[in-house]
């Protein structure tokens, strides 16, 4: 069935229907920079350094625990 076999899709419609702005002009929007993008990857960069460091401490902890069952 095609739109024009079914018109009565469009009843109960209100014909002076408003759809608001549609010119998509981003104009006056503006740019936060609230987060600086340069200290948070420094940040991310020195925690995933400590939690690289946490796992290798723990893997020698590990290894060490094991070699007491010799």
């Amino acid at each position: 069935m095609s739109y024009k076999e079914d018109d009565n899709l469009a009843d109960g419609l209100d014909e002076d229907l408003n759809v608001g702005d549609t010119s998509n002009d981003n104009t006056g929007l503006t740019l936060d920079n609230s987060v600086n993008v340069d200290e948070s990857n420094e940040h991310d960069t020195e925690v995933r350094k400590r939690i690289d460091d946490l796992i290798e401490k723990k893997r020698l902890k590990e290894l060490l625990d094991d070699s007491d069952d010799w």
